[in-house]
């Protein structure tokens, strides 16, 4: 397994815009029972120089994680990368044609709320703009971040009003795992030059993790390259053949949220022919395939689940970084095979697997084969 998802365990919206009287702040509104959560910057609503915000408040079990690398299920720091992943929801309201956001550690530790009201903002509590918790104010209205005593503590990235958000931040859950800064999770915002600039960048939308849509719920994501690859078990010398067949041995009809399963693979040259011997002892020659990824597809309406990996499919845009090639199969002088964690899966779906392969040059090829399987609680 080289990819596990770990969901959010609370988030909340906090504000400071103007109730529809426009004269009184939502200040102590709370958003924590929301199934959406908002990021705007409003100016001139009310006055030609008023300006109103909305950030986002997001903490994760941090705990799963460590406990997950002590059972050596997520390698230690250095060998894994960390994504902070958030789904973009659709909406009817203005959405901004590109702004700038960034995510920053929050210094302390803060309530959830039971509020849900998004647009009049009747319901009250905490966290909201002012407070952490009842009777715990922020030091500064609009939530705490850790203390910026190094240039990379901010994350800045750019987004369209449609974007989802994938970004790195290893460096965050690292410190967390390692207990330099106590997890209080991440506040999210525009960057201050959008915030504080003298017009209106609507909003920006995302789904909490009280949504109903369980690949839309916030997520860390943890990816790392976990591959095997035995080139003793290569002809010498090695030459890629046009075309394969790619097989899945060992394909099980449906699977438990709980398995963790090897899904073995048989691949061989399109252009094999039989004889005599092989056809009466069942046996067809195995033509191992030096670089191919897999990729997961929820069927009914073709999300991505696991997408393939490679480097030139991998490059985060944002900053540079370069995932690991988490969906990089192994291979031996026995075939190739992955291993996944079911776990990381909707329950009561069908899914599908099919492979990319290295071509002759820098190209890559998918295989036409595809493999169904469903899997239930």
């Amino acid at each position: 397994m080289s990819i596990k998802k770990y969901i959010a365990n609370k988030d909340n919206t906090i504000t400071n815009a103007f109730k529809e009287n426009l004269s009184t702040r939502a200040t102590s509104a709370n958003m924590g029972e929301s199934d959406i959560l908002e990021i705007f910057s409003i100016y001139g609503q009310s006055t030609t120089s008023s300006a109103e915000k909305a950030r986002v408040l997001v903490q994760f079990p941090i705990d799963k994680i460590a406990s997950d690398r002590t059972a050596g299920i997520v390698p230690d720091s250095g060998s894994v990368s960390f994504y902070l992943r958030l789904s973009n929801a659709r909406h009817s309201s203005t959405t901004p044609a590109k702004i700038g956001l960034q995510v920053r550690q929050v210094s302390g530790s803060w309530d959830e709320g039971t509020g849900l009201d998004m647009e009049t903002y009747k319901d009250t509590g905490a966290s909201n703009w002012i407070s952490r918790s009842l009777g715990d104010a922020w030091a500064t209205p609009g939530g705490d971040a850790v203390s910026l005593s190094r240039d990379a503590r901010v994350r800045n990235f750019n987004v369209t009003g449609s974007d989802d958000v994938e970004v790195e931040v290893s460096w965050m859950v690292e410190e967390w795992l390692a207990s330099d800064v106590e997890n209080n999770g991440f506040l999210i915002s525009l960057q201050s030059s959008f915030e504080t600039a003298e017009r209106s960048y609507y909003t920006k939308r995302f789904f909490s993790r009280g949504s109903q849509y369980f690949f839309k719920r916030p997520v860390i994501e943890a990816r790392w390259d976990s591959s095997s690859q035995d080139t003793s078990a290569l002809p010498n010398p090695y030459i890629r053949a046009d075309q394969y067949i790619f097989s899945i041995t060992n394909l099980k009809s449906s699977y438990k949220t709980c398995e963790k399963t090897t899904f073995k693979i048989h691949t061989r040259k399109k252009d094999w022919q039989p004889n005599l011997y092989t056809v009466a002892s069942n046996r067809s020659p195995l033509d191992l395939v030096d670089e191919a990824y897999y990729k997961i597809r929820r069927v009914s309406d073709n999300y991505q689940v696991v997408r393939y990996s490679t480097a030139s499919l991998a490059t985060d845009i944002n900053h540079g970084h370069v995932t690991p090639a988490y969906s990089k199969l192994s291979y031996n002088s026995t075939g190739s095979y992955f291993y996944f964690d079911m776990s990381n899966l909707e329950p009561n779906y069908l899914y599908e697997i099919s492979f990319l392969r290295k071509g002759d040059g820098n190209d890559y090829v998918e295989q036409k084969e595809k493999f169904r399987f469903r899997v239930d609680l």
